[in-house]
């Protein structure tokens, strides 16, 4: 089999070349109509009565490359390994046949925007992936650091499910997803530890400072140090463009002193376009520093929301976590009309309903309903919750809101409702879902409130909670 890469414009293609033959209608058919997960959809070219086939590989680099830069790690060594037994199961859900995938380390491709192991589908080369995979493990176990026996171990355990001859693709996936779900947890609480220490210590700094000068002297030096930044800038460019304005003026008297007119103006040229570059730097530099301001008021709402999660008990910590952010609902104004605004106490969740009030129905006895918004107020789908959940995904058989994004999975989240709160559960999906900056572990649920930012893939929406 003829293999090579190509570069083509901006583009670059893995080609391979396949017999005419052995190319059906139904293979091509699937392939073209439909986005097999895991599987680069090919492009098939006839060139000189041959027949070839061209992968788009931008931004990719092949299995080879990411092991020649230094060992494989852990987390790519599961990584692999899961991508491998789920794109041999989803080739199966599309009636493909497995053993038409390139298992080798220089035909897998890691994509860094889509976090993910891609793989080439060549109909007709019908090598056995059973052999395939024991191949590529044996040359993965050659290069993993022996010291690490965690890798080690699982590397082995993987072989031996290959060789085995009860080898079962389905036991060795659900192997892999246990092994996975242990290292995501292990990140996870590593991550929230170091947030939580950081945070600590922050509170210690704080702290101290409240000692030394005072809670009101600390508090004001945390708010007059971005201000005296904010006016050093200010300073700096009143003082550059008032000197300009005495140079342009100085220069424009001198002329019509001596000369009676402006004799050359090349000069009062120069001074007026110093003058607009130094407007226009000035004005950047303030939309800069307002943006900045804007991002760091954003981080520490969400390096809140990680320490409230952190902060809870390991083990006593139950399947259903966030704030209560929908218990002790009150009334809080009464607008004329058919809309109400409910509030809780500490303005961190907004209720809207359309209920004319006449009857003074509580928030509890309406259905909730929840409204995703995409950024610019763009309102991409609203939906009733109910106890059996909605299911949100890219298949429009097995999901009830459609998202059509590649990096959304077929079934990737449920939203649900529960004693009157609203939780979010992701369905172990590829890309993962993260709220507020927090990644949810697969098969774990979190308890939605108004205004959390829900990230889907690469699909972000603000989350807005309705009274229906």
């Amino acid at each position: 089999m003829v293999s090579y890469c190509q570069v083509e414009g901006i583009n670059t293609f893995f080609v391979v070349e396949v017999s005419a033959a052995a190319i059906n209608s139904y293979e091509t058919d699937m392939l073209y109509n439909n986005f097999v997960e895991g599987i680069i959809q090919p492009e098939f070219r006839a060139i000189n009565g041959d027949m070839f086939i061209y992968c788009k590989i931008n931004g990719m680099k092949s299995l080879d490359d990411i092991s020649d830069r230094g060992i494989m790690s852990m987390e790519q060594a599961v990584a692999l390994i899961r991508s491998l037994c789920s794109v041999v199961m989803e080739t199966g859900e599309y009636m493909l046949e497995p053993d038409n995938l390139l298992i080798e380390s220089d035909k897998i491709f890691y994509s860094d925007a889509e976090k993910s192991f891609r793989y080439v589908y060549v109909p007709g080369q019908g090598t056995d992936v059973r052999m395939g995979i024991k191949n590529l493990v044996e040359k993965i176990i050659k290069r993993v650091d022996h010291r690490d026996t965690e890798l080690v171990d699982f590397m082995y355990e993987i072989y031996d499910m290959v060789v085995s001859a009860n080898y079962d693709m389905e036991r060795m996936q659900k192997y892999v997803d246990e092994v996975s779900a242990r290292e995501q947890e292990k990140c996870c609480s590593g991550n929230r530890k170091r947030n939580v220490e950081s945070l600590a210590a922050a509170r210690e700094q704080e702290l101290l400072m409240d000692e030394v000068f005072g809670t009101d002297q600390s508090s004001a030096a945390a708010l007059t140090i971005p201000t005296m930044e904010k006016n050093k800038y200010d300073r700096i460019f009143f003082i550059l463009i008032g000197f300009t304005v005495v140079a342009f003026t100085g220069i424009a008297a001198v002329q019509f002193y001596i000369q009676g007119h402006a004799a050359d103006v090349r000069f009062i040229m120069l001074a007026l376009i110093v003058l607009s570059v130094e407007l226009f730097v000035y004005v950047e530099m303030k939309r800069k520093l307002s943006a900045a301001e804007d991002e760091r008021r954003g981080q520490e709402g969400v390096e809140c929301s990680e320490l409230r999660y952190a902060e809870e008990d390991e083990n006593r910590r139950p399947k259903k976590q966030n704030v209560d952010a929908l218990e002790h609902v009150s009334l809080a104004d009464e607008i004329p009309g058919d809309t109400t605004v409910l509030g809780s106490e500490d303005d961190c969740t907004t209720l809207l309903t359309q209920h004319n009030l006449d009857g003074r129905e509580s928030a509890q006895e309406q259905r909730l309903s929840v409204r995703l918004i995409e950024d610019g107020g763009i309102v991409a789908t609203e939906f009733p919750v109910t106890p059996e959940g909605v299911v949100l995904g890219r298949d429009r058989r097995q999901a009830d809101q459609v998202i059509e994004d590649i990096s959304v999975s077929r079934r990737h989240i449920r939203i649900y409702e529960d004693a009157e709160k609203i939780y979010v559960e992701d369905l172990d999906s590829t890309n993962g879902t993260v709220i507020n900056g927090i990644r949810l572990p697969a098969g774990r649920s979190w308890q939605l409130a108004d205004r959390d930012v829900l990230c889907i893939g690469t699909r972000q929406y603000h989350i807005q909670i309705l009274l229906i």
